[in-house]
């Protein structure tokens, strides 16, 4: 009977332990999703993981890193600098994934409980370094096309007025501003805008309404929004429309990870905001 019971008792460890792991394996699989695919932007846009094959244009190297599951998890709920906080576009399920994923794929511990101490400082300084970064180049709306030639003063042409184009004439829709704002955190890894913004990974977006397509000074464009400038090409509220809707699709050739807002709403909201964040 001992025999007996001890026999059942394995068979049910070893059950428990199956269905654990498996859960676990679910978990990992799901992280790593939301790391290449569901996150918007994604995380793989920013930072880079062998094993999500990511190589990003403004974060650290995680790999490197090694940030825990808690420090992860924090950042991503919380956000962090340039990082935006993903509580309103992620689950809990999905950011405790990513954040297991993360740590799993770079060999750090589960938890700050069996976490080793990063090689580089404190856990707030390993969070504070998750979004360090140093601009590369890129397009209107986070090109970071890598060893691309400066748009020269003879090349390019002048940056076309916003008044001119008669942005001032058409009234700003407050309520399309704030939603827009809330849309617009999904951009703030690569673009910045209002007073004192600066190029990052993609340009200042202050005026890009009505601006000439691959115009903003000081920055570097591929060849496709370069020769869409030359053009005459001009970021119209139509050509915003279908940029931000499939970046890669309406402009071929443009190294924008980001793979387009799924909302036409969210489109018409986000381009009434960066009009009211004119030059």
């Amino acid at each position: 009977m001992r025999k007996l019971d001890s026999r059942f008792g394995a068979v049910v460890i070893f059950c428990a332990s199956t269905t654990m792991v498996a859960a676990e394996e679910a978990q990992l699989e799901l992280g790593r999703q939301v790391f290449t695919e569901t996150a918007e932007p994604q995380c793989a846009i920013c930072h880079t993981l062998a094993d999500a094959e990511a190589v990003g244009e403004v974060g650290p190297i995680l790999d490197d890193l090694k940030p825990t599951a808690d420090v992860v998890h924090a950042a991503v709920l919380n956000g962090i600098g340039s990082m935006p906080s993903y509580a309103e576009l992620l689950t809990e399920e999905e950011i405790a994934a990513v954040a297991a994923y993360v740590a799993a794929a770079t060999g750090a511990a589960a938890s700050e409980g069996t976490a080793s101490p990063p090689a580089s400082g404190t856990e707030a300084e390993v969070v504070e370094s998750l979004t360090s970064e140093e601009p590369s180049d890129g397009s209107d709306l986070a090109d970071t096309t890598q060893a691309e030639a400066e748009v020269s003063e003879e090349q390019a042409p002048a940056p076309a007025a916003t008044a001119e184009a008669g942005i001032e004439a058409a009234a700003l829709d407050l309520a399309l501003v704030g939603e827009g704002e809330g849309v617009f955190r999904r951009c703030v890894s690569c673009h910045e805008v209002g007073e004192g913004a600066e190029n990052r990974v993609g340009p200042v977006l202050n005026g890009v309404v009505e601006r000439l397509i691959g115009t903003y000074p000081d920055f570097r464009y591929s060849d496709v929004l370069k020769e869409a400038g030359l053009a005459g090409r001009v970021w119209s509220v139509e050509e915003l429309s279908a940029y931000l809707a499939d970046p890669q699709e309406h402009m071929p050739g443009t190294k924008m990870s980001f793979p387009g807002l799924r909302s036409d709403d969210d489109i018409a909201a986000v381009i009434e905001f960066l009009r009211s964040h004119a030059e």
